[in-house]
């Protein structure tokens, strides 16, 4: 199972999102020149407080519209790099046969070392995976559900046992 990395979504997300930031702050400068202009008219000028006020109002409806969706983008861009994560560090127990150590899981995706410990621990407070001691001492995490082929094979029917 390889793990679903689409980079040209992952690109457009962060488009859309820098795209939402850049119209918000036009729109913010547009909202401060009606507002200046309803406050303080130019003497010149011949435009309504009406129009104005209906100009402020559009301006900083885009504005909220803008800040809504560069934080909206963010957050499935994180949750979406959330998901591959976990995706790579259970494709990375998978191939390990359910058990691995920190530094495994960081080779494997692309935590960090300090990051795939910290997974780690998540998972065994969760209950998906305990802390174990080798014999030579060292920690490693085993994962519940992880069969090797031979264990597989060997599975029996629930109701013959």
């Amino acid at each position: 199972m390889t793990v679903n990395f689409n980079p040209v979504k992952l690109f457009f997300m962060r488009l859309l999102s820098v795209l939402s930031a850049g119209i918000s702050v036009i729109s913010l400068i547009f909202s401060f020149f009606a507002l200046g202009d309803l406050i303080a008219p130019a003497p010149a000028e011949k435009v309504s407080a009406g129009v104005l006020a209906g100009l402020l109002l559009f301006f900083l409806t885009v504005f909220a519209g803008g800040v809504w969706a560069f934080f909206f983008i963010r957050k499935k861009e994180e949750k979406g790099k959330n998901e591959r994560e976990e995706r790579q560090l259970l494709d990375t127990v998978r191939r390990c046969g359910g058990i691995v150590s920190p530094s495994e899981v960081a080779v494997g995706t692309e935590l960090t070392l300090t990051e795939a410990k910290q997974k780690l621990e998540e998972y065994c407070i969760a209950g998906i995976a305990e802390l174990q001691i080798t014999k030579s001492g060292k920690l490693v995490y085993a994962f519940f559900g992880f069969m090797d082929q031979a264990e597989k094979e060997n599975a029996q029917n629930v109701l013959d046992t």
